[in-house]
């Protein structure tokens, strides 16, 4: 008999929404998210040597609302073990997306969740999610238990996260000032300080600002083969 997914298991262990839900969900706020998220994560993260069988959605409050609210999470299911590197790729892909407090990828073995409040580390850093669940530690959670692993567990469960209590938790690695989109505000602040320090008018540095966001994006951009 096959496994279950690591996405079905936390619909059951911890009352998260359906990995159809999460993969495919009806609601129109989420949908588009949803697509979003597979428009600039999964072309990528696809042609990864490890990468190609991934699905991606989002963790919503409300899976079939038609609300806009940004969702709690997004979800990236790897159907194989994937490389650090391709983790690594996934997380700052998921940073730069900028519309979700978090991340959380599934593997056959483990569910991790990750903040996308920080900025990625460089390759000489290590990257370490905020809480990391193994295959069977979720098998046989039990509210009940009292040892530490359960209680970390514990704090995956859906009335925790759609509350926000999780994040209150991990209050100290979710700062919005590292979001992407917080660091460019800060930087272009920066750099606008740093022209008008230069005596140019206002239009000059806005034209200039304007450039430097164009060629940043140009720098960024592939093609479709990467």
């Amino acid at each position: 008999m096959p496994q279950s997914g690591l996405l079905e298991l936390a619909h059951e262990k911890l009352h998260w929404p359906t990995p159809t839900q999460i993969l495919e969900p009806l609601g129109a706020g989420p949908s588009i998210y949803a697509r979003m998220a597979r428009e600039k994560l999964g072309r990528t993260i696809s042609k990864l040597p490890d990468g190609h069988s991934v699905q991606i959605g989002v963790l919503a409050a409300n899976p079939e609302g038609d609300s806009t609210e940004a969702p709690i999470a997004l979800v990236c299911n790897f159907e194989m073990e994937v490389s650090e590197a391709t983790l690594r790729e996934t997380y700052k892909l998921a940073w730069s997306f900028s519309r979700t407090p978090s991340l959380i990828t599934t593997e056959p073995n483990r569910l991790r969740i990750w903040t996308c409040y920080e900025k990625p580390p460089n390759e000489s850093e290590s990257i370490h999610p905020v809480v990391e669940v193994s295959r069977r530690e979720l098998e046989s959670f039990s509210q009940s238990s009292l040892s530490e692993k359960a209680a970390e567990t514990l704090r995956l469960h859906w009335a925790d996260l759609v509350t926000g209590q999780f994040f209150q938790e991990y209050s100290q690695r979710f700062q919005r000032s590292q979001a992407a989109d917080q660091m460019l505000l800060s930087n272009l602040k920066s750099v606008r300080q740093q022209l008008n320090a230069l005596e140019l008018d206002y239009d000059t540095i806005h034209d200039l600002l304007a450039r430097i966001i164009f060629i940043q994006f140009l720098f960024d951009r592939k093609d479709s083969q990467g």
